[in-house]
């Protein structure tokens, strides 16, 4: 499912682009996102595999860029999820402050994408004032081409955002298809919850989807390779009354 959103903004660079290829991608990227401290490494093996696959580097990064941007974007979906279960989920333990957290970072981030596409030169100018204070204090050790590299990323970016804007069929259909990877990945533990005999309700997939949503949310800010550890601990606190403790 995620390969064809890869197919769909594919075709805009390289006519001939497939679904075979746009589903490699989504494999290179959930692949190197799970071995990368805080899923760093996961779009450059995308453009990378894109350049072998007749995308260049340029396009790929523009590309990926668009991704980022909507599934960001559908990230309404899991606002939804989290009002829906807000009062019950948040009354059941402090725990829950771990979720908000998560949501909260990811509603910055949605936040920031949007600032930054509407006011480029008050971030551009940020930077500067930024760079010159890590270099400084020694973090930085060629200002000129860190910021050089910053204001050639916020460029890229905001020309991204007003061609997508124009494209408005492929944002459609993008976030269409945004809302069934979600609701795929996010209902996993209810089947297989059955397929393990755990007797859950259908009227319970909801409550599945919900808490699969803000196990990701709380996975945000866990800075080891695929949060590994941290993503069993949260999911078992979230799952344990749902499904049992052992």
């Amino acid at each position: 499912v995620w390969g064809f959103v890869y197919l769909v903004l594919g075709r805009k660079y390289n006519k001939q682009y497939s679904l075979f290829n746009g589903i490699v991608i989504s494999f290179v990227g959930t692949f190197f996102s799970g071995i990368t401290p805080s899923s760093t490494g996961g779009q450059f093996a995308q453009a990378y595999i894109m350049k072998k696959q007749g995308i260049n580097v340029s396009d790929g990064a523009s590309l990926l860029w668009a991704d980022f941007i909507i599934y960001q974007t559908m990230m309404i979906y899991v606002t939804i999820l989290f009002l829906l279960r807000f009062s019950y989920y948040s009354a059941q333990s402090g725990w829950f402050m771990i979720i908000l957290v998560g949501y909260l970072i990811n509603a910055i981030v949605i936040l920031a994408l949007y600032t930054m596409a509407l006011f480029p030169k008050v971030y551009i100018r940020l930077s500067r004032t930024l760079v010159k204070i890590l270099a400084k204090i020694k973090l930085i050790k060629d200002p000129e081409k860190t910021l050089e590299s910053w204001t050639l990323q916020m460029t890229s970016f905001t020309t991204e955002i007003r061609n997508i804007s124009k494209d408005k069929k492929s944002i459609l259909t993008c976030s269409l298809v945004n809302v069934i990877r979600l609701t795929l990945l996010y209902s996993l533990p209810f089947f297989i919850g059955k397929a393990l005999n755990i007797p859950l309700r259908p009227e319970q997939m909801i409550d599945v989807i919900a808490l699969s949503s803000f196990v990701t949310m709380a996975n945000s800010f866990i800075p080891i390779p695929g949060a590994s550890g941290g993503t069993e601990v949260v999911f078992t606190l979230l799952f344990g009354s749902l499904m049992g403790s052992v």
